[in-house]
This record gives structure tokens, C-alpha cells and sequence, in this order.
């Protein structure tokens, strides 16, 4: 929509399906992680990222923002999360570990050997994320009519 294009989603079940079928030809653009591009070099043409800046793997891979589509701004993202109800002493113990694990240098080389931006928020912070996010696809959805089977 953001491009102006028409396009036929193809729902798969994982990465993996929607590389072999792009690799094979059988589909013409996926989305995809940076780590499964990463894993079939010279088979993927990796065409824009979705992040602010460019990621450092691939330098010379526009934003979305810089291939002309700024409102663009998917992204996949993992959480840490824990069931409504948590004692707040536990959800406090979980946050600790999670901040020092943040600060291994070899934890943020794995993220972005895999694709990713390793990025450790309090728990608000990771909230209010969460709320935008939501919020972004909610417009997205309405905009679409996407609906229910």
C-alpha cells in the first residue's frame, strides 16, 4: 500500500519456505530477516532495511525511508515477556538479568551476525514500544480491511 502497488500476500509458515521459494523463483519479493539473506549469499538481493539507518552488514542497502517509501517502518522484534499477575519482585529480577546480559559484547556480535539491532529497554520503554507498534499495524489493518477467516 505504502508503495502504490499491487501485491498478492502469500502467507508461509517460517522464513525458510518463503527463502526456498524465492530463491526457486516461484515468488518474486519477500520479506525477510537480514539473517536469511545472510545465509544464501548471492542468491538474495537484498532491495531495502527496515530501520532507521542502514544496517552495518549491508551497507550499501538503502533504508526504506532512503529508497523512497518514509512512512515505511516495519519491524520484527523479540521481547522478554511474563504472564499478567507477575509479582513485581520477580518482574524486577527478570529486568536485572536482562540489562546485564544486554551489556555482553558477544550477545549484541550474535544479534547482528543474525540480523538483528540488540536493543534493551526498561520495561516501560519496552510498553510503550509494543503500544506504537501496535498502534502502527492497527492503522495498517483498518487501511486494508484486512479481515478475519
Amino acid at each position: 500500500m505504502a508503495a502504490g502497488i499491487d501485491t498478492v500476500h502469500v502467507p508461509y509458515k517460517g522464513e525458510a519456505p518463503a527463502l526456498q521459494d524465492l530463491i526457486g523463483g516461484q515468488i518474486d519479493t519477500a520479506v525477510v530477516s537480514l539473517g536469511g539473506v545472510s545465509r544464501y549469499p548471492g542468491k538474495i538481493r537484498a532491495l531495502a532495511v527496515a530501520s532507521p539507518t542502514r544496517f552495518p552488514l549491508y551497507p550499501d542497502v538503502p533504508t526504506f525511508a532512503e529508497a523512497g517509501l518514509p512512512d515505511y517502518a516495519p519491524i520484527a522484534w523479540q521481547g522478554l515477556l511474563a504472564p499478567a499477575g507477575t509479582p513485581k519482585p520477580v518482574l524486577e529480577k527478570l529486568s536485572a538479568a536482562m540489562r546485564k546480559a544486554c551489556q555482553s559484547s558477544e550477545l549484541a556480535r550474535k544479534w547482528r551476525d543474525y540480523g538483528g539491532e540488540l536493543r534493551c529497554n526498561t520495561p516501560a520503554e519496552f510498553k510503550a514500544f509494543i503500544d506504537a507498534d501496535r498502534a502502527m499495524w492497527g492503522k495498517v489493518i483498518r487501511e486494508a480491511r484486512v479481515k478475519l477467516d
